[in-house]
């Protein structure tokens, strides 16, 4: 199937679901990083503990947004 969907496409539509989750994460860690913003207007110490508060994995979650 992956070889037909290549050729029909272009596309290696097998690889869609990781994109597809790739993305989700990217949209989850942009979103909550803008709520957190209507209750702290900067990056000062208060918005980093309301997003540990709902994001406690925040730090590994930015590395894996940077990485390949």
């Amino acid at each position: 199937m992956g070889m037909l969907s290549q050729l029909k496409y272009g596309i290696d539509w097998s690889s869609m679901g990781t994109m597809f989750l790739r993305i989700a994460a990217i949209l989850l860690c942009l979103v909550v990083h803008e709520l957190c913003h209507i209750r702290e207007k900067n990056h000062g110490p208060g918005f980093y503990a309301l997003l540990e508060r709902y994001l406690p994995d925040w730090r590994e979650r930015k590395k894996q947004l940077f990485m390949n």
